[in-house]
């Protein structure tokens, strides 16, 4: 995906996980790690002292070296393997947008390790597409699909009750939960229409919106 397009598609997201973080944990000391670098590292950098990032050396859409000035490099899929754990600072916010959901590696053993890095009051930001959207509901009513792993890379997909139940095997708590549509739109202009239109009609039902945030504490 070209950078101009993935911006018009994640650029809302940004803003929005942006927002959270600065209301979970204002303070603009904080001590912040982004799991997987993408241009919204750069993004939480402008507020806060310390941001940290993890994953692959680089991205397709990111080099670490572009944002945040401390890298930790690893791949999530060896966190089933305490042993594999890279050594890391403890930190008052993990942010995992979008992520979870492209790991081929227990879901539970993934956010044990995110988890042993927190510190005493830590939050982990935990963001991924809402498998029981409004979009994916019809496709499945039409006999389609709901969604493509080819297309859209992504393992698996969860529900609310999934993601609690995947922190609670991973010894955290949950903190806070919300369906939001912080997704862009790309494409068509009929596209763009129809996804603007769904928006529009999840905005009263929340469990129908295209993403979840969750918010995970010891």
């Amino acid at each position: 995906m070209e950078l101009d397009t993935y911006l018009a598609y994640h650029q809302r997201r940004f803003d929005y996980i942006c927002g959270l973080a600065q209301r979970f944990k204002p303070s603009r000391a904080s001590r912040v790690l982004d799991v997987g670098p993408s241009p919204m590292t750069k993004q939480l950098d402008t507020y806060y002292d310390v941001v940290w990032s993890l994953g692959f050396e680089h991205t397709a859409v990111y080099s670490a070296a572009e944002g945040a000035r401390r890298h930790i490099t690893f791949d999530l899929n060896q966190a089933s393997d305490p042993a594999a754990w890279v050594p890391m600072p403890t930190f008052d916010l993990i942010v995992f947008s979008e992520v979870i959901e492209h790991v081929h590696v227990s879901h539970d053993e993934v956010l044990a390790f995110l988890g042993h890095s927190l510190a005493p009051d830590g939050l982990i930001l935990c963001t991924t597409p809402n498998v029981a959207a409004f979009h994916k509901r019809l496709r499945s009513m039409a006999g389609l699909t709901p969604w493509h792993r080819w297309e859209s890379g992504h393992v698996t997909e969860f529900s609310k009750a999934d993601l609690i139940e995947i922190g609670r095997r991973a010894g955290l708590q949950t903190r806070y939960h919300a369906f939001a549509n912080y997704f862009g739109c790309v494409g068509s202009a009929p596209r763009r229409d129809l996804v603007k239109a769904i928006d529009g009609l999840t905005g009263v039902v929340p469990t129908l919106r295209r993403g979840q945030v969750i918010v995970y504490a010891h």
